[in-house]
């Protein structure tokens, strides 16, 4: 189940096209989402990342409220 970075579920809540570094997500009439608001996604499979990004950000505190980017990892595959 999808959730904020603050915690709160997301029931229904899905991804239903990727497209680059773009997700289009689907909600229930009934869920909204605040600008602003962060929803965690992770990936299906580590070649879901390394085969399309060259660099993949290394994040601090991913969960809090304003996470930040402490450096990259490079991806050989």
């Amino acid at each position: 189940m999808l959730q904020t970075s603050e915690g709160r579920a997301l029931p229904g809540a899905r991804v239903v096209a990727l497209n680059d570094q773009h997700a289009r997500l689907e909600l229930p009439p009934e869920l909204e989402l605040a600008v602003g608001e962060v929803v965690l996604l992770g990936i299906s499979h580590p070649c879901t990342a390394f085969d399309r990004w060259r660099l993949l950000p290394e994040v601090e505190r991913a969960r809090d409220r304003e996470p930040r980017v402490v450096g990259f990892v490079a991806t050989v595959f």
